[in-house]
C-alpha cells in the first residue's frame, strides 16, 4: 500500500508542471520528462504491471540517481544566498525523495525477473 501511495504522489508532483510545460528551459523540459517517466515506473511497480525490460528501468534507475545526485551537489554545497541550513535542508529533503524514486526504479526493474530454483546439493 505504502508504493502505491508514493506513486501516486509522485505522479501529482509531476502532473504539477503540465501547465508551465510552455515556459519551461531546456533543462526544465528535461527535468519534467524524467519526473513523468520516473512517476510513470513507479506506478507500473507499486501496481505489479510489467512494461519494459527490467534493464532499462534499472539502467533509467541508475541515470536517474546520477542526474539528481549532481543535483544535489549543485544545491547543497555550490548554491549561494539564503542561510546555509535552509539550503541544505532542502537539497537533503530532495535528495531523500529521489533515492525512494531511484530505489522504486530498481525494483520496477528487478521485481519482474524470473530466477531460477536454487539448486540443490547434496551431501
Amino acid at each position: 500500500m505504502g508504493w502505491k501511495l508514493f506513486a501516486v504522489f509522485a505522479v501529482l508532483l509531476a502532473s504539477y508542471g503540465i501547465g508551465d510545460v510552455g515556459t519551461f528551459n531546456a533543462v526544465q523540459t528535461v527535468d519534467f520528462v524524467i519526473e513523468v517517466l520516473a512517476a510513470s515506473g513507479l506506478v507500473l511497480m507499486a501496481f505489479e504491471i510489467d512494461f519494459l525490460p527490467g534493464t532499462f528501468w534499472r539502467g533509467f534507475a541508475g541515470a536517474y540517481f546520477a542526474y539528481y545526485s549532481g543535483w544535489f551537489a549543485e544545491k547543497a554545497f555550490l548554491t549561494e544566498g539564503g542561510p546555509a541550513s535552509l539550503v541544505i535542508e532542502n537539497a537533503l529533503t530532495y535528495a531523500v525523495f529521489h533515492i525512494a524514486v531511484g530505489y522504486g526504479l530498481w525494483m520496477n526493474g528487478s521485481i519482474h525477473e524470473q530466477h531460477g530454483a536454487a539448486r540443490q546439493t547434496s551431501g
